[in-house]
């Protein structure tokens, strides 16, 4: 099953332009801050909101036409979709809530029941069977959910944020529960995360989705590595700057008090380049310093810390200045060094620990 699209939706502020191609067998992992349109897109895909404008090809049969004047309702496009709340049926056992798929599609009553109970079985629920989805546990609703989708042999699986409703330790289990059935489903698979962990252990491909645009796409290392918006950046844990690069310099756009501009709105990197760029910086590359430093860093700009987070055995500085960056530095640092929200420090960075890249 193949599926290629031009998606055009206009709900409100949200005008959804992109398109969604897969091969049978992958997983497309779409992310996107909220409001991106990231369901719309798996609602368009299932028939749950009509097309404004484009196309949506299943296996080569178009099932979506606006000018065509061609839709082809939900039921009738072999879509199965796990929705972030799940749906599951509260007055229906387990058993039936799997076999309902099948069921709906003419299957008989004991057929879509074997069917269901081997669904169960596979996912290690068989003892739940004729229990309501109220004794369930959210992994093992989850997996209902899951069965249930895959129960009506869907041509195409659209998953909705499927591991954002778990806790911590229930996540793990089940997203690697999750790509163990992947493996072996033959259709294709969209699934909506904000998580990039879940993109990394579930997906081939990525669409990165924002205000209704896709602004990267491709295989998941090639966008984390190379990120083009801040939203990209911010997800990756780096930090990301942009300007015009001449030789062993960047020019970057002005930015925080205009005293600070005058000497701080370069970069120095290690190598040669030319023309308008991306620089990336991780934040653990970024020494803090009370006092404008001297040694061996090339970089060094001033700033204000903005906000700082205790992240396990790291702590995460904010500062905003000519180039706001994230810093990284560990509790015993911040101890010594006594940095509060609102004071003024200096960051430093090596010349070796940019990474650029064209834009």
């Amino acid at each position: 099953m193949t599926l290629a699209a031009n998606l055009g939706v206009q709900i409100g502020t949200l005008d959804l332009r992109v398109e969604v191609n897969a091969i049978p067998g992958s997983v497309l992992a779409v992310l996107g801050p909220n409001g991106a349109g990231k369901t719309t897109v798996l609602r368009t895909l299932a028939g749950l909101q009509p097309l404004d404008h484009g196309h949506i090809d299943l296996d080569g049969r178009r099932v979506d036409d606006p000018t065509a004047r061609v839709f082809v309702s939900p039921e009738l496009r072999r879509v199965g979709f796990v929705h972030q709340d799940l749906l599951l049926f509260p007055h229906l056992s387990v058993v039936d809530n799997v076999a309902f798929g099948p069921r709906s599609m003419g299957a008989s009553r004991a057929a879509s029941r074997a069917t269901a109970r081997g669904w169960l079985e596979r996912m290690g629920l068989e003892r739940y069977a004729a229990d309501k989805p109220r004794v369930l546990s959210g992994g093992q609703a989850q997996r209902v959910a899951l069965a249930r989708a895959l129960a009506a042999e869907p041509a195409l699986l659209l998953l909705d944020e499927p591991l954002a409703a778990l806790d911590a330790g229930t996540r793990g289990v089940v997203r690697r529960d999750l790509r163990t059935y992947l493996d072996g489903y033959d259709g294709v698979t969209v699934v909506v995360t904000h998580d990039p962990l879940d993109a990394l252990t579930l997906a081939d491909q990525v669409i990165v989705l924002e205000h209704g645009r896709a602004t990267q796409s491709g295989r998941l290392a090639e966008v984390t590595t190379r990120p083009r918006t801040r939203y990209v950046a911010d997800l990756m844990g780096t930090n990301l700057l942009r300007g015009i690069a001449a030789g062993h310099t960047i020019t970057l756009a002005p930015h925080g008090p205009v005293e600070d501009r005058v000497d701080a709105a370069t970069v120095t990197v290690a190598d040669a380049v030319d023309g308008p760029v991306f620089a990336t910086v991780s934040p653990s590359a970024i020494t803090v310093h009370l006092g404008r430093p001297e040694g061996s860093a090339r970089n060094c700009w001033p700033g204000t810390v903005t906000v700082v987070e205790l992240l396990g055995e790291r702590v995460r500085l904010h500062l905003d200045g000519p180039v706001p960056l994230v810093a990284e530095i560990t509790p015993a640092s911040l101890a010594e060094l006594g940095i509060l929200v609102g004071d003024r420090v200096w960051a430093s960075v090596k010349a070796t620990e940019v990474a650029v890249y064209s834009r």
